[in-house]
């Protein structure tokens, strides 16, 4: 599917593991529920470089590959 002119384009993340505990920063930065189970989050360019979580922090530093 192709993006339509001026639409943003964004990544899809699975965030979101009953496994973590609930001080998780990515799933509180993201405001999800870590107990809900995995989520695919849809996140923006703009807003990976303004969101502090590790996740983003990491993906401003780390070359993006298409």
């Amino acid at each position: 599917m192709k993006r339509g002119k001026g639409e943003r384009r964004t990544w899809h993340v699975v965030g979101g593991f009953p496994e973590l505990d609930d001080d998780c920063p990515i799933c509180k930065a993201h405001g999800i529920d870590p107990k809900a189970g995995p989520q695919i989050l849809p996140i923006t360019l703009e807003e990976i470089t303004m969101c502090p979580c590790p996740m983003c922090s990491s993906a401003r530093i780390e070359p993006l590959d298409n």
